[in-house]
């Protein structure tokens, strides 16, 4: 099957496409625009100002098929692992709106809600995956697609796509710790299932602008020496890791109260941090969640073991964590 992946986030619109050959995978594509406009789809305006940008991706990834798996935010969707008796599969889908009322916060009737059975229990018990976001969105997201004459295969929601990025087999509870521009998102992961979201109002730009702060330069310079330095130790560089350190300090307070929960509700330990987006490759931040949370931390590697087609953008390869959703979502026909 012929398809592409293509990532939708509030600041970048992302493209990748994977072909298999035999055993071996290649990434043909990898393409990014800048997205101006936000995602609110159900506004018509918006979708008439985002479908140019959305062509020019679509030119620049020389996209042939009009095929594609859609991924969205993780902030736009309701998720949660439900546990459910046995019960025969056409009872499912009843037994799940009865249960949304508990997690969706709002009108059930407004909610698209999807779900996957991940697993079954030897006693018949089912852990089901539910997926829910408002249909207006859903509704408004089609439009752009149709506008840009695309067939969606499927839309999931980014914390899936990351799992089969970064965490596609592995048996052991696993904390993914994404770094993005104006969030964090962590998500606990076991047996390539999401366990557990939670989203953090604190990213990139939250961390460029307390150096700037903190040393009095333009945002442009402060994302300089924060890449460079960033939790270094040093005479001058201890004045970007003090700016840098409380914020940082919040998101490893949150990264326990999410790897605490996951252990009071499924009774197991995390024991590996993985790391992803924008901020996952500033100097010493490893050392400082190894110091602090005391458990092993991976940077995520989601080309791991693929070959990479010469047109792909070397400059995109060095941020190659930001792009981890879209290269899940182009990889979900075989994992």
């Amino acid at each position: 099957m012929d398809y592409f992946g293509l990532n939708l986030t509030n600041n970048a619109l992302q493209i990748a496409q994977v072909k298999k050959s035999g055993v071996n995978f290649t990434l043909t594509v990898l393409e990014e625009v800048v997205n101006n406009f936000g995602l609110d789809f159900a506004n018509e305006r918006n979708r008439k100002n985002l479908l140019p940008e959305l062509n020019k991706l679509l030119a620049l990834g020389n996209i042939k098929t009009k095929q594609v798996v859609v991924g969205i935010p993780e902030k736009m969707v309701i998720s949660r692992l439900v546990v459910l008796p046995p019960m025969k599969e056409e009872e499912i889908a009843s037994a799940l709106r009865y249960e949304a009322d508990t997690f969706i916060p709002y009108p059930v009737t407004e909610a698209q809600m999807d779900y996957q059975v991940v697993k079954k229990m030897d006693n018949g018990q089912q852990y089901v995956w539910v997926v829910a976001t408002r249909k207006s969105f859903l509704d408004g997201l089609q439009q752009l697609l149709t506008l840009a004459d695309l067939v969606p295969l499927a839309v999931e929601n980014e914390g899936i796509a990351l799992t089969r990025a970064l965490v596609p087999a592995r048996a052991k509870p696993t904390l993914i710790f994404d770094i993005k521009q104006q969030e964090t998102l962590f998500l606990v992961v076991k047996d390539a299932v999401p366990y557990l979201s939670r989203i953090v109002p604190v990213g990139s730009q939250a961390f460029t602008r307390a150096v700037s702060v903190a040393l009095g330069m333009d945002n442009l310079k402060a994302q300089e020496y924060k890449n460079v330095y960033g939790f270094e130790k040093g005479k001058w560089q201890n004045k970007v890791r003090k700016a840098l350190l409380p914020l940082l300090t919040r998101l490893i307070e949150d990264a326990r109260q999410t790897m605490v929960a996951f252990n009071e509700e499924w009774h197991e330990t995390v024991d590996l941090i993985i790391l992803s987006g924008q901020e996952s490759a500033l100097p010493k931040l490893s050392d400082e969640l190894i110091r602090t949370i005391g458990i092993e931390v991976q940077m995520g590697a989601p080309m791991a073991n693929m070959q990479l087609a010469e047109t792909i953008d070397k400059n995109f390869l060095k941020r190659k964590l930001d792009f981890s959703a879209a290269i899940g979502l182009a990889e979900r026909q075989w994992r």
